[in-house]
């Protein structure tokens, strides 16, 4: 009987070992989950700056595409209208060749 219960202790000795090293690994497992819900927290705050900040650009650069059509369409109305008073210009300098020529001929025939 002796020995059964020298044997039981350390059979209980034994289970309390493991049950002590079994909560130290639970502890160390619960320090972990924290660990990974603090940086899955950390990571879903910067996906919301990053989605933030993503929305804010798309505004800008809705933005800048209605100002740049808006620049191109008045580039386009002065290059129209450059174009016309290009035109202008040289027909006006046509008919003064032709009045210039018109009057040294008139000159030559006095």
């Amino acid at each position: 009987l002796i020995r059964r219960r020298d044997e039981l202790f350390r059979q209980i000795e034994s289970v309390k070992a493991r049950v002590e090293a079994l909560r130290k690994q639970s502890e160390g497992l619960r320090k972990e989950i924290a660990t990974t819900q603090e940086a899955i927290k950390d990571r879903d705050a910067s996906i919301a700056r990053n989605e933030e900040m993503l929305q804010q650009l798309t505004a800008t650069m809705a933005s800048l595409l209605e100002k740049y059509q808006a620049c191109e369409q008045e580039i386009n109305g002065i290059s129209q209208k450059n174009q016309a008073l290009t035109t202008k210009t040289e027909h006006m300098t046509r008919e003064a060749k032709m009045r210039d020529d018109a009057l040294k001929r008139t000159h030559e025939e006095v």
